[in-house]
């Protein structure tokens, strides 16, 4: 009789444990897609996201994707909540995929075939709704590549429609907000550690190049932070605050859920700090043949990253990459893509290598008053005093 009565208690017991651990975990709201920005700038920075936006069926389809993933991910302390937030209790923890940026780029390969590709910047952003607070900001970036005959008018939709919508091939949105879900620490202070690009400069080489191909200044800082923001976050699983043009900390950023629905959200003050400095590009030709010519697109940039607080630098470098193409003579490049495709492998070697100093690449590609073993110390500093604060 007694020992019924112990296994009744201790059944009591476990149930009694598994039930307040289950009610003590914290729900999240589900706010689905949004633009990182105003209305009024999103048809012309990512046409295809402002289609979802503006259509509530494909919206409805969209975030139901997201959120059939979402449930099947480790929430550890916390739920997603299927229902409206009740933000009179405080219950306002709130999670949105947020798109910066669409690219676009279609080629004539010469050969009777065009290269195409597709790339989404976006954030995953989780803020406190009652009090209009951004808890965290993750960057992300995804692209999609294809070859075709024949590029129709529907072309790049049906790029977009790959990189919105299908999963099957790993490289969507919607699986990139999965594969970065686990870097997001829901119970992150709003006045913790925090990283931003504070900063683009380029150089007056660099404008003649902007400038030759017709490209807005504006609009190419956008993306050189964008691409370091994401490509920074991405090796050292960090989160970093959304790019501030101007060099000011901006203090608030807009979350666009439809025409009607624009959240500005408080952004915690930045302690440190990333310059980067676009110091220009150059076309060389390597090699030509009777038929061919071998081409090598370089770009070059400065990376100073600092402690906003005390005014200090911590480290600044400067490297260059040249990316190498071969191509037919008759065919027609579009020489500011490659320029710019430059740009993009030149911020994921840097990247690369504030993680995993490389003595070859820093004797070939990097300008340092440093010697590498000095180099390397000055990574390992980054890591201590500023990356690992922010995780």
């Amino acid at each position: 009789m007694k020992f019924k009565l112990l296994i009744k208690i201790i059944v009591f017991f476990c149930l009694s444990v598994s039930l307040n651990s289950a009610w003590a975990k914290e729900p999240v709201y589900f706010d689905g897609l949004s633009f990182a920005g105003d209305y009024k700038d999103m048809q012309y920075a990512a046409p295809f996201a402002a289609s979802l936006i503006n259509d509530n069926q494909k919206l409805r389809d969209f975030n139901q994707q997201l959120r059939n993933e979402l449930k099947k991910v480790d929430w550890g302390d916390f739920y997603l909540e299927e229902q409206k937030g009740n933000v009179k209790s405080g219950e306002a923890l709130t999670i949105s995929i947020s798109v910066i940026e669409e690219q676009y780029q279609e080629e004539d390969t010469g050969d009777g075939s065009y290269s195409i590709s597709g790339t989404v910047y976006g954030q995953i952003v989780v803020f406190d709704f009652t009090k209009k607070r951004t808890i965290s900001t993750i960057p992300f970036a995804t692209s999609y590549y294809d070859t075709a005959t024949e590029v129709f008018k529907n072309t790049r939709q049906n790029i977009y429609e790959i990189l919105y919508f299908d999963q099957t091939k790993k490289i969507n949105v919607i699986n990139e907000f999965v594969r970065k879900f686990p870097e997001i620490n829901f119970k992150r202070p709003f006045h913790n550690w925090n990283i931003q690009v504070r900063d683009v400069t380029n150089l007056e080489k660099a404008k003649k190049t902007i400038n030759k191909y017709g490209a807005s200044e504006q609009a190419f800082k956008s993306r050189v932070a964008n691409q370091f923001s994401t490509a920074l976050s991405d090796k050292f699983q960090i989160p970093i605050l959304p790019y501030s043009s101007g060099g000011q900390a901006v203090k608030s950023m807009a979350l666009c859920f439809s025409s009607t629905k624009v959240l500005q959200l408080e952004l915690p003050m930045p302690n440190f700090y990333i310059d980067l400095t676009v110091r220009g590009f150059k076309k060389k030709t390597v090699k030509e043949t009777q038929r061919r010519i071998f081409v090598s697109y370089i770009s070059a940039m400065g990376i100073a990253i600092g402690n906003r607080n005390f005014k200090q630098e911590l480290f600044s470098e400067k490297a260059q990459v040249g990316l190498y193409h071969e191509f037919s003579k008759k065919l027609k490049v579009n020489d500011w893509n490659e320029l710019k495709n430059s740009l993009t492998l030149l911020t994921e070697q840097v990247t690369e290598q504030l993680a995993n100093p490389n003595k070859k690449f820093f004797k070939t590609n990097m300008f340092s008053k440093n010697s590498f073993s000095q180099f390397k110390k000055n990574t390992a500093k980054l890591e201590k005093k500023v990356f690992s604060k922010l995780r």
